[in-house]
């Protein structure tokens, strides 16, 4: 779905559920849009896309020689290929890199996955009350799945999810 200039963040999500409601002859019903709306709007404290872009302009930009040898890395490959396998845990003092190693990981997973598989990613900030708690690790988490989740057909976005996500 192309973006429109100028037409605001809920208006697009309407645009969205409305497109997807379409495609898959669902009814619409106006209460229900009025609570996802209102859900939403709850939830987003910051949009990770968001975050992940603020955090590359205010680097000076993403270097991609800075990230390339991950991606390359046996336990990366292992961890991307084993269904089974749910998390990528990257640790490290203060100052090491990790921030800016996350940034292009997830450009990367993103750019390659973009129809096949929801990517799910959260940037916390210590200096930032909004971003340095589990809540809103989790409430991010929650606002990027849903934002995305209406480009991407759910019975399609279900093949990618744990079985625990899958069960509802």
């Amino acid at each position: 779905m192309p973006l429109i200039y100028g037409e605001g963040e809920q208006a697009a999500f309407r645009r969205l559920r409305k497109e997807y409601a379409d495609q898959h002859n669902l009814a619409r019903d106006p209460q229900l849009e009025a609570n996802i709306d209102q859900c939403l709007a709850q939830l987003r404290i910051s949009d990770p896309r968001n975050d992940r872009s603020r955090i590359e302009s205010t680097k000076g930009g993403l270097l991609k020689d800075s990230y390339q040898w991950i991606l390359e890395h046996k336990d990366f490959q292992q961890w991307r290929g084993d269904r089974d396998s749910h998390l990528l845990w990257i640790k490290g003092d203060p100052g090491k890199g990790k921030t800016m190693l996350l940034c292009g990981i997830t450009k990367e997973l993103e750019d390659a996955s973009a129809d096949q598989c929801l990517i799910s990613y959260f940037f916390c900030q210590a200096t930032d009350t909004n971003l340095n708690n589990a809540i809103a690790v989790l409430r991010g988490l929650i606002y990027k799945a849903r934002s995305v989740s209406c480009k991407t057909p759910l019975r399609r976005m279900e093949s990618c999810w744990p079985p625990t996500i899958r069960r509802y």
